[in-house]
């Protein structure tokens, strides 16, 4: 709990000694904010910050003087969000997730933003109320006492008072910065007696017996406060025709942008292993910037074989590539790997899911809908299947779409997970994947075997209408002068 952590945060007195005049300057780490604490002449400050924070907090600043309030500072490195598009059921589930909080305990959740704020730039203000249960007192044993008897009398249960929820009114500030999400949140208690808490939230903020105004003491403290991390400039942010260092290329969907290099790095930083595109980064995410969780959008990945990867053929000619494939999906959705044999020469392949992206476990039996997918030089396979997030009992039942193609020694899946309700994002998977296109595609083709080309040619996949039969006639010709000869020399 934020109040519970604060108040051990004393400032030290070697601070307040030396340069007593001068701000107290606080870099917090892991955060873009960078404090400056004034000090009256004793060197004593008003704010003092705790070295003792809760989950998700980097480092909180507390104000003793009544009506006490705190601010805490924390950071989520992952990716730009758009916040101006942000929901109240986001915003409450990503403060949730942050504070180690259910979403449950907040309530009263408001939302305003506010462009081109002094300090943090575009901000979304976010007003609540948080509920957390007081945490029980251990248990005391009785005490035991020797010799004559006493008579215990029974206390009141109306005497026992039982521990009163605390509640806290909050704001928090969530504020885009390269690579991630900034949030400053502020919380001041409410009083625990029902009527005075009910008059404390009518009061004007900071009145006699009131609560404080978090809006004003996180302004405050945000005056004490200055940025060393710009935004990421909307110029700089992928949209639009995506083309990828590996050799592909796609139209990203309206609204919709890839992760930049630097949130690349945190998702997934493998790079191609072999081949020619060897050191180019393997994997890219693309995601809706209107959400605070970027592991909801799709991701394309590349694979480098020694040899040829996967290969695509109608599933109606050869059953075993399409069970190939979908053996291929299974291990790389659950970051396994995968046996893939070329020219006779076995090789173990394995696909890292990126950070954050939960496994997901397709059963054995489901086949789904395996489809063909025409590109320019190459086809590819389209896979539309049901499975879980997870394996116990409450795993979330999801939605995969997956592509694949090929071209040199890589192989490609683009992946697509949506749960219930997110028919939308297969849609905007689908679409995207019509773009897709392999660049300089006569120049990259898809590898294929002596008996795939040969399948792709031949139109009869009936065993007895193949090709190879007609051989078997004409190699008993070439030995019937053979016997001949060698009959005639036997006389």
């Amino acid at each position: 709990m934020i109040l519970s952590a604060l108040c051990i945060g004393l400032m030290s007195a070697a601070h307040a000694q030396d340069d007593a005049m001068e701000p107290l300057e606080v870099r917090i780490d892991d955060t873009p904010i960078v404090l400056k604490i004034p000090r009256d002449a004793r060197g004593a400050a008003e704010w003092t910050f705790a070295p003792v924070t809760e989950p998700g907090v980097e480092m909180s600043l507390y104000r003793y003087a009544p009506p006490a309030v705190s601010v805490g500072f924390g950071w989520w490195e992952l990716f730009q969000p758009d916040i101006s598009a942000i929901t109240v059921e986001q915003a409450q589930a990503f403060l949730a997730a942050r504070l180690d909080r259910a979403p449950e305990t907040f309530s009263g959740v408001t939302l305003s933003t506010q462009a081109d704020h002094p300090v943090l730039g575009d901000v979304l203000f976010v007003d609540f109320l948080a509920t957390l249960e007081p945490t029980a007192a251990p248990e005391v044993d009785a005490p035991v006492v020797e010799g004559g008897d006493l008579e215990e009398e029974a206390m009141p249960e109306e005497a026992v008072a039982a521990p009163q929820p605390i509640i806290l009114k909050q704001r928090a500030a969530l504020y885009p910065a390269e690579g991630g999400i900034g949030y400053v949140v502020a919380a001041a208690a409410l009083p625990f007696d029902e009527e005075a808490r009910a008059a404390a939230l009518a009061l004007e903020p900071d009145a006699e017996g009131g609560v404080a105004d978090v809006a004003a003491a996180m302004e405050t403290v945000l005056g004490m406060a200055t940025m060393e991390r710009e935004v990421t400039a909307e110029e700089d942010l992928p949209v639009g025709r995506y083309e990828a260092d590996c050799g592909y290329a796609l139209e990203i969907p309206q609204g919709w942008r890839a992760l930049t290099d630097k949130e690349m790095n945190f998702f997934a930083p493998e790079r191609v292993s072999d081949g020619p595109y060897e050191g180019r980064r393997a994997a890219r995410i693309f995601v809706d910037p209107a959400t605070l969780s970027p592991v909801h959008g799709f991701t394309c990945q590349v694979y480098a074989t020694s040899g040829r990867p996967i290969e695509v053929l109608d599933p109606g000619k050869s059953s075993v590539h399409g069970d190939n494939f979908r053996t291929h999906v299974r291990a790389s959705l659950k970051g396994k790997s995968f046996k893939l044999t070329s020219g006779g020469v076995e090789e173990t392949v394995r696909i890292s899911v990126p950070m954050l992206i939960e496994p997901i476990f397709i059963d054995d039996d489901e086949m789904g809908e395996l489809s063909m997918v025409s590109l320019p030089n190459r086809d590819g396979y389209a896979w539309t299947v049901s499975g879980k997030r997870g394996e116990d009992e409450e795993a979330e039942d999801v939605t995969v779409a997956a592509f694949y193609t090929a071209w040199d020694n890589l192989g490609l899946n683009c992946i697509a997970v949506a749960g219930e309700g997110e028919g939308a994002l297969l849609e905007t998977f689908q679409q995207s994947m019509t773009t897709f296109e392999v660049l300089d595609s006569d120049a990259h083709p898809m590898v294929l075997s002596f008996m795939s080309r040969y399948r792709r040619w031949w139109p009869y996949q009936h065993p007895a209408l193949q090709l190879y039969w007609l051989v078997i006639p004409l190699f008993l010709l070439a030995l019937v002068p053979m016997f001949r000869d060698w009959f005639e020399s036997r006389s």
